[in-house]
């Protein structure tokens, strides 16, 4: 709005900017955004990232449901620490610190006790975002649950100890058989002269045994 001398509105001048590729940009960002987003929470992955210049640290949805917490800004560094065991803490914050100070990234898995109580296992991989000045400005990372996996894998442990000792040991007596009895006997064989020592075998024949 313009006014004359008098203080008279007389005019009114406006200028316009065509941001059409700009919004087109934003959209393209934002669908990918979305898509990047969904694409995470499907696969469970959590993303995290840590300001250093004001301390801030921002979780997406899925670090909470990982952790079995409520969704915060910002997420306080201290109650993320809090929920990792702490014999793993230490180890987990100095593959931090030293992704930090050296500019690189870091691999961890560790436990954590989610809200509820209940434990979990966390595979964690972080990588550093450095300023213009090329000092390290932010720290961004993935969260993947990876508890049922560990749950597999001890049960397939657990499974293939079972079936090993039922190869290597009587089903009735559960003493060991035949297969391990020469397989002991191999290996003392292969070791005794290593050590400069004498290997013996004794044979006890038990008649009607079976009976």
């Amino acid at each position: 709005l313009q006014r004359d001398a008098d203080g008279a509105p007389f005019r009114i001048m406006s200028v316009s900017n065509d941001i059409t590729a700009r919004k087109v940009t934003e959209d393209r960002l934002q669908a990918l955004t979305e898509r990047l987003s969904l694409a995470t929470a499907v696969a469970k992955i959590g993303v995290w990232d840590w300001n250093l210049r004001d301390n801030t640290l921002t979780w997406d949805d899925t670090m909470f449901s990982i952790y079995g917490l409520p969704p915060v800004v910002s997420m306080p560094y201290e109650r993320w620490a809090s929920a990792v065991f702490p014999e793993d803490l230490p180890g987990v914050e100095e593959i931090l610190g030293r992704a930090i100070s050296e500019k690189s990234q870091g691999f961890a898995e560790f436990r954590i006790v989610r809200a509820n109580g209940s434990t979990g296992v966390v595979s964690a991989a972080e990588r550093v975002a450095l300023d213009e000045h090329g000092n390290v400005s932010r720290v961004i990372g993935v969260n993947v649950d990876i508890t049922e996996r560990r749950i597999a894998e001890e049960s397939l442990r657990e499974r293939d100890a079972q079936l090993t000792h039922l190869s290597e040991h009587d089903f009735l007596t559960g003493l060991p058989n035949r297969m391990l009895l020469n397989d002991r006997i191999r290996q003392a064989v292969a070791l005794a002269p290593r050590h400069r020592k004498h290997v013996a075998v004794l044979f006890l024949d038990l008649d009607d045994f079976k009976e």
